[in-house]
């Protein structure tokens, strides 16, 4: 599954992380994977953080301090992600951010005191899979339907696919799961779904 990279004109990016505490942040920078299997840090200052937009979504975020531009912004679902150390790293404090369909995102910490790593671990895995007032909820007639996934938008805690490939997945996800719906009349109201949030 892709995940989505938010757009700030979209979703108010950084003016409404702005307005908004962040559950929990930390300094961390990120780490590549290379195709040897390994990875390696990327050098520069990093804010890792989590904070639930207006729309009640859990966003995990990096940003880069030293330019202040936020270069990720994934929409988070409950018990979908999970935040680990690394232990097999001897050589820094590397963590991953494992999504349930395998997609991995590395990060190094830059936080002084090592000896809050644990607690930091704990704090992020509980803001991504328990946010507090979460009133977002996935929908169910499908595996294929995501909200905040590249390709679909949401409204009103649904996901409406924006192009052909995402709509007939839509479609199929909802044919398999038993949900009785004629295609052509269920594609009808998502295309003027889709022409009331462009208008």
């Amino acid at each position: 599954a892709n995940y989505c990279m938010m757009s700030h004109a979209l979703f108010g990016g950084s003016a409404q992380t702005a307005k908004n505490k962040n559950l929990v942040e930390f300094r961390a920078g990120k780490m590549d994977l290379h195709s040897n299997g390994y990875v390696y840090p990327d050098k520069r200052k990093g804010l890792a953080y989590v904070h639930q937009s207006q729309d009640g979504l859990t966003h995990f975020c990096w940003k880069n301090r030293e330019s202040g531009s936020v270069e990720d912004d994934l929409i988070i679902f409950p018990d979908d992600t999970e935040f680990k150390k690394i232990s097999q790293c001897t050589s820094g404090r590397v963590y991953l951010l494992k999504f349930r369909d395998g997609k991995k995102i590395f990060l190094w910490l830059q936080e002084p005191n090592a000896s809050k790593d644990d607690s930091l671990c704990k704090k992020v895995n509980e803001s991504l899979n328990k946010p507090s007032g979460s009133t977002s909820s996935v929908p169910t007639t499908g595996e294929s339907v995501r909200q905040g996934r590249s390709g679909t938008r949401t409204h009103g805690g649904a996901s409406f696919p924006t192009n052909a490939a995402d709509m007939q997945e839509f479609l199929s996800g909802l044919s398999g799961s038993g949900f009785n719906v004629n295609q052509a009349e269920l594609l009808n109201l998502l295309t003027m779904g889709m022409n009331y949030q462009n208008a």
